[in-house]
Order: structure tokens, then C-alpha cells, then sequence
């Protein structure tokens, strides 16, 4: 038996049982709950057909655990309110079982599709005669006290670089009806949430940065579609304005405040699924010297307001269709408005589908754009699956106020082919052989995407995994790289990679992971590794040291003219060296009582050399304008976030948070391992920290 004491909501590698409860009965949702033998507890959504989970949902119910001679044994106490059902004299909801024996990584499953190979929502059995119960009008209610210091000894403005704050707010949750439920929060404060890493971006698009604060992870499923219409990282994101004679910022929020947020979801008894999501933001201000030393203070952020409302119709065959729309409103600027109808339609049960999504933006100055996706799928099978897509973008299609677009001006085509092998042989339990292939053009007809890979994972007997995988890029061009000048011919690329793992229910495991490959006129290669040591059962350590280099890659610096008045880009040749440590430990004290530390050291150093000009599309000569700039960089980060929860009651719980980061930035780019690892603990520190408190009350 592997015991495993965690967190709450937290997934390890133990024994566990599990059950899930179709209570609406439309085969396309359920709750589930589940207790692992050390007695940890989580509990999700599921949605959809498939392996679709919200882990964010949450609850508050009870369970324990009892450990005799022949084994382990679970009992739940799931009160009526965690769930969600119509009213009748009678119920009918489906339900399954499940049990993990890790020692052997063997899943149980009480009843199982053996035709489509699949433990789909669909396929549950039914609990009958359910009789004598309603709905609970459940209302809940979190108020939290949060008081907090912020140390920055670099801050100009604050004595001493102390910064002391201390703030109220309220989260509330009331069933309006037994299906719809409403979700405010006022005020709302994230210092308990870990803060993202560190990163250098040398690509031309925009990093995409996973949610992390429970008012918008919670649910989020209901406002998710294949485009992403909705990115709720735009919802108190850093303010981005800046003054145009900056000298140096004196005091500058990180991010913006949110004022207020509420959002209404639910389902009718008919099938409809609801959603309605409004934020306000508050104006932002900053201080900063201008370029003749005088301090000024401006609004860089000015208030918003964003609203997203979702409407879906699910069919008893699974199939759906459902509109999703967003609108963007800020002081002095014109509103921005973007809507989308996406549609799932199954085939031979839910062996087959057929899905996709049209979508169109209209910005404040009357510009309009579209975009249609769409995909036929087989999702179920001993052995073969797959997915082909088609997918189109126009020039105009722009969603960044409120969504996540990478790129508008898109034609392309992708597929996906696997094979399982799901009977084990010779050293091998299970695995699957994977084929994909994507290629896309921009709507000029410049090929800007063509390519495919090959990539393949085992698990052998002894429960340890591999895997490896091979791709090829041929030759196609980048319409971005410069900036809006002229196509860049990018050569044929490769990259192989390989993985293994050992058997992630021991007490230690490591997981190699070295890739190497090409990539433009250069080369790169990574390792990456991940150790992770547990000497007790509530004691968990992951290390995670990471390597990336690259080589001779010609990337664009900028563009100027020439005496003829001509457009002259100029580009270097980029030697990058990054080192990215990750560490965290998880002490378990209690299953409602954890201390988890996570660190993150991160450095990165590019030297640029042979300073050149671009002769359109792939060549280069000699500089025949001046260029004397310093695009060499070297940066270095360190981040702390160490966290203590104690849920003291049910639904409620106590933080005590410490945050530290430390960061900074030279102009050279050779990488020293020692000497930018001491760098690091030389720059000045910023400390944060916090209490904050919340009480579950539900009357």
C-alpha cells in the first residue's frame, strides 16, 4: 500500500478511491470525490466527453480512512448542498467507482465501455429511486481580513522601504435557483497564490500565462472554447501605460485592482447551460522622474469594466451547440467586442465528432474581423484515434482585450494519428505510437508552417516510463520576425528528443529529459531533469534543474534606413545559455494543515556577434548603415513563495504567506554560472509578508 499524506486537492501517487455522482443525469457531467488511504482529500468537476476535469471545484465535505490488517477502507459524508440537481419526487442519478492500486499503477473501474474502451460519463450506472430530497438553496458566505508588509528597500518614496497594509473583502455564494448559482467576490485578494516564473521570451509572440486566483479558475470551464475568447489574465493584469519622458518609475503598480467581480452559472432542466462573468478594475497611478529630474505622478491604467456572457444547449447524445461573446469597456478608449458559436456533434454513439467554432471581433474603430476552426475526431477505440483540423484566421481578427490570440492572418491544416497498444507484451504494460502534422500560410499565400512529428511513450512492468520523438520542420518562411518587413526563408529544421521516469510510486524518482536539434541557421540542445524524494509519507522534496543553449541563430535586432531613404534590417547572430532551478517541498502536518515552499532560480545570457544585414529572404551581407546599439543581456531572478494553510474549519482556513523576489539585468551577455549565481543574492530584495484569514459560513 502506498500512503501518501498531502494537501487538500493536491494529486500524489497513492492508493486512493474515488466515485463520481451524475446527479443532473444529462451524461455529460458529474462531480467527483476522492480519498486517498492516507486519508487526503480532493474533489473536481468532469465535463464533456472524455478525461475533461475542473480541478478547481470545490466543496465541503467529510471523509476518513481506516487502515486494518486485510487492507484500507474509505467512508464519505457528501452533504446535499456539494451538489447539483433538479427538483423531483423522484431522482435518477448515475454514479461509478473507482480505485487506484499504485504499487501495480492498476486503475479499477466498476463499470467500463468495453466496446469504445472509455469510462465516458455516458456509460455509468444508474442509482434509482432516489426519493424524500430537494435541492439545497445553498448560500455561502467568505469574509477575509488580510494584513501585510511590504519590504523594498530600492522603493524611494517609503521610509525605511517599509510598506505596511491591511485590507478587508467578502466572496459569496448563493444558489439563486437549485441549478444556478451566483459567485461575488469584493475586493478580492490573491497573496496566497504562487506567483508565475521567470522567463526570457525570444520568441514573437506573446507568453501565455496559466490562471492561478480561484475566483477565475473556479468554473472556468464554462467560459472555455477552442478559441480562447475569454483570458481572464487580462482581468488585473500590469498596468501598461508609460509616459513618453521616463527617466525612472518611483512608485508603479504591479497590477491592476479589482474593484469587483461576480459571475452567474448554472444549467436548466432543459439542457441549457448559462454563464455570466463582469469584472471592474480601478485606475491605476504611478509615480515616476521624468528626463529633466521632476516627479510626476499619472494614471497609467484607467478603470474597466469586462463582461463575458456564455449560452450552451447539450443534446441527450452528448452533441452541443453554444455561443460565447465578451466585451471590453475603458475610460477614454473605445469598447471592443468579440462573439463566437462553437458546436459539437457526435456520431456511432461518441465514437466519432465533428466540432469547431466561428468567431468574429469588432474594435472600437469599426475594424471587424472572423476566424473558423473546425475538426473531425475519433475519440474512442482499442487502438486507433485520431483528430484532422482545419482552421482560418483574417488579418483583422483581434481578441487581446479580453481573449488570447498568438496570430490573426492564418490558413492552415493539422492532424493527429495514434496507436495504443492496450494489451501488455513482452516488458511493455501500455504505450501509444503517435504521427502529427500541421501546416498553415498566411492569407498571401507565403507558406509559414510546414512540418510533422513522430513521438511514442511506454510503460513497462516494472512501472518505470519512456519515450522518444522526432520532428522536422521543411522549409517555410517567417512573416513576423521582422517587425513587418520583409519574409525571413527559415531553413529545414529538426529536433529528437528522449524521456524516461522512473516508478513515480517509490519513495525516490528522477525524470531525464535531453533534447537536441536546429533550429533556424543555428543549433540548440536541453536537459532537463526533475528528482523527487519522499523520506516520509507527509515529507515531499522535487528538485528540478533545467539547461537550454543555443548557437549562431540569426534573429533581428532592429530596422533603421539607409542615405537612400531605403528599409535596412539588421540582425546578430545569438549565442543563448539559460540555467532554470526549480525547487518545492511540501509539508504535510495534518491533511487541513501544509507548509509548501517553492524557489525558483533563473538565469539567462544572450551574446550577440557578427552584426549583419538582411538581404530579403535569406541572405546577409556586411552593415552598410550605423548600428551602435548594446543588444547583449544577461538576467538573473530569484523567487520565493512559502506558504502555510490550515483549514481550522471546515470551508475555512488560515494563510501566513512570505514572498521574496530578487531580480536584475546587465548589458552582457556572456553566461558565468558563479558569478550570475552570486549576482543573484546581491541584488536587492523585495519581501512581502502576509496574514489572511476567511471564515466559511452557510447558514
Amino acid at each position: 500500500m502506498v500512503k501518501i499524506l498531502s494537501e487538500r486537492d493536491s494529486w500524489v501517487a497513492a492508493d486512493r478511491v474515488q466515485f463520481e455522482i451524475d446527479s443532473f443525469h444529462d451524461h455529460m457531467s458529474s462531480f467527483f470525490f476522492e480519498v486517498n488511504a492516507s486519508g487526503s482529500m480532493r474533489d473536481g468537476y468532469r465535463f464533456g466527453v472524455g478525461d475533461h476535469y475542473d480541478m478547481t471545484w470545490n466543496s465541503v465535505w467529510e471523509a476518513k480512512t481506516h487502515l486494518g490488517p486485510e487492507g484500507w477502507s474509505a467512508e464519505f459524508r457528501i452533504p446535499y448542498h456539494c451538489l447539483r440537481f433538479n427538483d423531483a419526487g423522484e431522482h435518477v442519478w448515475g454514479v461509478n467507482f473507482y480505485r487506484h492500486i499504485m504499487s501495480k499503477n492498476e486503475y479499477v473501474i466498476w463499470h467500463y465501455n468495453t466496446e469504445t474502451h472509455s469510462d465516458d460519463i455516458a456509460a455509468f450506472r444508474h442509482l434509482a429511486n432516489i426519493k424524500g430530497i430537494k435541492p439545497a438553496r445553498h448560500f455561502e458566505v467568505l469574509p477575509y481580513f488580510v494584513s501585510s508588509q511590504h519590504n523594498d528597500p530600492a522603493a524611494i518614496n517609503r521610509k525605511d522601504g517599509l510598506d505596511l497594509n491591511s485590507d478587508i473583502g467578502l466572496d459569496l455564494k448563493y444558489g439563486i435557483t437549485p441549478n444556478m448559482t451566483l459567485d461575488a467576490s469584493i475586493n478580492p485578494d490573491f497573496g496566497q497564490v504562487e506567483s508565475d516564473p521567470a522567463l526570457i521570451n525570444l520568441s514573437t509572440f506573446e507568453t501565455f500565462y496559466e490562471e492561478k486566483r480561484p475566483f477565475f479558475i473556479e468554473g472556468a470551464n464554462k467560459f472555455r472554447t477552442d478559441y480562447r475568447l475569454f483570458y481572464s489574465r487580462r482581468i488585473g493584469r500590469a498596468p501598461t501605460g508609460s509616459p513618453d519622458d521616463l527617466d525612472y518609475w518611483i512608485d508603479r503598480p504591479s497590477r491592476t485592482t479589482i474593484l469587483g467581480a461576480a459571475k452567474l452559472t448554472g444549467k436548466t432542466v432543459s439542457g441549457w447551460e448559462l454563464g455570466l462573468l463582469n469584472a471592474v478594475t480601478e485606475r491605476e497611478y504611478a509615480s515616476y522622474a521624468n528626463t529633466d529630474g521632476e516627479q510626476i505622478r499619472t494614471v497609467i491604467m484607467d478603470e474597466a469594466n469586462y463582461n463575458v456572457g456564455r449560452i450552451k444547449k447539450e443534446f441527450d447524445s452528448g452533441s452541443s451547440i453554444g455561443v460565447l461573446t465578451t466585451a471590453h469597456h475603458q475610460n477614454g478608449a473605445s469598447p471592443t467586442y468579440a462573439c463566437g458559436v462553437d458546436w459539437e456533434m457526435f456520431i456511432r454513439g461518441r465514437e466519432y465528432s465533428i466540432s469547431g467554432q466561428t468567431v468574429g471581433s469588432r474594435l472600437g474603430g469599426g475594424e471587424t474581423g472572423m476566424g473558423i476552426g473546425t475538426e473531425f475526431s475519433k475519440n474512442s477505440g482499442k487502438h486507433i484515434r485520431g483528430t484532422i483540423g482545419l482552421e482560418y484566421k483574417s488579418r483583422e481578427l483581434n481578441l487581446n482585450k479580453t481573449g488570447f490570440l498568438s496570430r490573426p492572418n492564418w490558413l492552415g491544416s493539422w492532424g493527429w494519428l495514434q496507436y495504443r497498444i492496450a494489451q501488455p507484451f513482452w516488458i511493455i504494460r501500455q504505450g501509444s505510437h503517435n504521427i502529427n502534422y500541421w501546416e498553415g500560410q498566411n492569407l498571401d499565400g507565403d507558406l509559414i508552417s510546414l512540418g510533422g512529428n513522430y513521438n511514442n511513450w511506454f510503460e513497462f512492468k516494472n512501472l518505470w516510463k519512456s519515450g522518444f520523438g522526432v520532428s522536422v520542420d521543411l522549409p517555410h518562411y517567417d512573416d513576423r520576425e521582422t517587425r513587418g518587413g520583409p519574409l525571413v526563408r527559415i531553413p529545414l529544421t529538426w529536433a529528437f528528443w528522449i524521456w524516461g521516469e522512473t516508478d513515480g510510486s517509490r519513495p525516490f524518482m528522477v525524470n531525464v529529459n535531453p533534447a537536441i536539434g536546429t533550429v533556424r541557421d543555428g543549433e540548440w540542445a536541453d536537459l532537463y531533469l526533475w528528482f523527487q524524494l519522499r523520506p516520509r509519507e507527509n515529507l515531499r522534496f522535487s528538485f528540478g534543474p533545467g539547461v537550454e543553449t543555443m548557437n549562431g541563430v540569426s534573429r533581428w535586432l532592429t530596422d533603421t534606413e539607409d542615405d537612400n531613404g531605403e528599409r535596412v534590417d539588421i540582425f546578430g547572430e545569438l549565442d543563448y545559455r539559460e540555467v532554470n532551478m526549480n525547487f518545492r517541498s511540501t509539508m504535510t502536518f495534518r491533511r487541513n494543515m501544509t507548509l509548501t515552499l517553492f524557489s525558483q532560480i533563473f538565469m539567462g545570457a544572450g551574446d550577440y556577434s557578427n552584426i549583419k544585414q538582411f538581404v530579403p529572404v535569406d541572405e546577409f551581407t556586411e552593415l552598410t548603415v550605423e548600428y551602435d546599439e548594446n543588444p547583449d543581456f544577461n538576467y538573473k531572478s530569484f523567487k520565493l513563495n512559502a506558504v502555510f494553510r490550515w483549514e481550522y474549519m471546515p470551508g475555512s482556513d488560515l494563510y501566513m504567506v512570505w514572498t521574496q523576489a530578487r531580480d536584475s539585468q546587465d548589458e552582457f551577455g556572456d553566461f558565468r554560472f558563479r558569478r550570475d549565481f552570486d549576482d543573484v543574492f546581491d541584488t536587492v530584495s523585495d519581501n512581502v509578508f502576509l496574514v489572511k484569514i476567511n471564515y466559511w459560513w452557510n447558514p
